[in-house]
């Protein structure tokens, strides 16, 4: 049951539901839904009209955030944007809430940039994934990011703060806001929480100071309303000049490489056309995962969907060898968000586990670069 509702959930907040119990739960939940836009709406006029005071750090802040719930990879691209300012010689701090840590409510530093004090399963494995994939990073956690970030400026004095998945973190004073929104289902079935998945109505768009387009086609730049996958038929057109006033890109990911828990040579996916596959993803959106793998002309024999920030156990490590060996598969494969919680896996079969390694890029990046070239001049960095 924990790990049938959340997929199901998903199936009907992301897309209109064309089931009868769909229909019906949509439906009951439609009351809920309507209140918690209008608090939504109202918080976010309290801070817009200052009546309720955000609270500033001492360097800028740069939010990366989404209006759905999961899914629209927040992380690749807070990488991405903290890989980028390292490389200009700018000193980052991550600032993440640490969700579905055990230690989720505690103020923490999870990495000083050189070495890694907290495990997934303490501080969460996102904050624990940008930890490990990002060398120089200060990555820190805590439900309010303020905190966090005055923890980090004592010890560590960054230059720049980027906050991971806080677009509504709106106590926090940011001096840009990245909105993400998915390429081909922007705004799931169109109602916020819990009858959609929107966590902000869509009027939430105008805080935005550039709006990028994620997982899009590595061939386009911004999406029409005859290539976009847009639920709204009444609102599309208004919402889609909403975020045409918006500077925007898009960023495309493809899978660059494989690398096993067991640390062995990494594989090109052309090197493993033609290998039986079993996928595996416990995201947002495993659907998706899958999709890519099979873009990329591998041999997919099985997959298996867990709810996102699964945690692994002892049963789920043999029902996957399980699948494996039942489907003929010679590798299971997952995603590199899953793969800091597979540490725990039988040693013996680690280099039986690929990851998939991701390589994201933006386009046109230039309209980015000089959004961070202004910001950093503006603040003499």
């Amino acid at each position: 049951m924990n790990n049938w509702f959340p997929l199901y959930w998903r199936s009907i907040s992301m897309k209109r539901p064309a089931s009868l119990s769909g229909r019906v739960t949509i439906r009951l939940l439609l009351p809920i839904s309507a209140f918690y836009s209008l608090i939504t709406r109202f918080r976010a006029y309290l801070y817009e009209n200052k009546i309720l005071r955000r609270k500033r750090l001492p360097r800028p802040v740069i939010s990366i955030g989404n209006l759905t719930v999961g899914g629209t990879g927040k992380t690749p691209v807070s990488a991405y944007l903290a890989d980028k300012l390292m490389k200009k010689g700018v000193k980052v701090a991550l600032l993440s809430r640490g969700y579905k840590g055990n230690m989720e409510g505690e103020t923490a530093i999870v990495s000083d940039g050189e070495k890694i004090f907290l495990s997934p399963e303490e501080c969460g494995d996102e904050p624990f994934l940008l930890a490990s994939s990002l060398s120089g990073a200060i990555v820190a956690t805590g439900v309010d990011r303020h905190e966090a970030g005055i923890m980090s400026m004592k010890h560590f004095s960054p230059d720049i703060f980027l906050i991971d998945d806080g677009y509504q973190h709106l106590k926090l004073h940011r001096d840009m806001d990245i909105l993400l929104l998915d390429y081909a289902n922007p705004f799931g079935n169109g109602l916020t929480l819990p009858a959609g998945a929107l966590r902000e109505p869509l009027s939430a768009i105008r805080r935005a100071s550039i709006v990028i387009l994620t997982r899009a086609p590595a061939d386009k730049s911004v999406f029409t309303e005859s290539g976009n996958n847009d639920p709204y038929e009444k609102e599309a057109d208004s919402v889609l000049r909403l975020i045409g006033e918006k500077p925007s890109c898009t960023a495309s990911y493809r899978i660059k490489s494989f690398e096993s828990l067991a640390k062995t040579p990494s594989l090109s996916p052309e090197e493993l056309k033609g290998t039986p596959l079993f996928a595996f993803a416990g995201i947002a959106d495993p659907k998706s995962f899958f999709e890519e793998l099979k873009l990329k002309g591998l041999n997919i024999v099985g997959e298996k969907s867990f709810p996102d920030h699964f945690e692994y156990n002892s049963d789920s490590f043999s029902a996957l060898s399980a699948a494996m060996r039942s489907s003929g598969a010679r590798f299971l494969v997952t995603t590199e968000k899953d793969g800091v919680k597979l540490k725990k896996w039988p040693p013996g079969s680690l280099e039986k586990i690929l990851l998939a390694k991701l390589e994201i890029t933006i386009s046109p990046d230039s309209l980015l670069e000089e959004m961070l070239v202004a910001l950093l001049r503006k603040n003499g960095l």
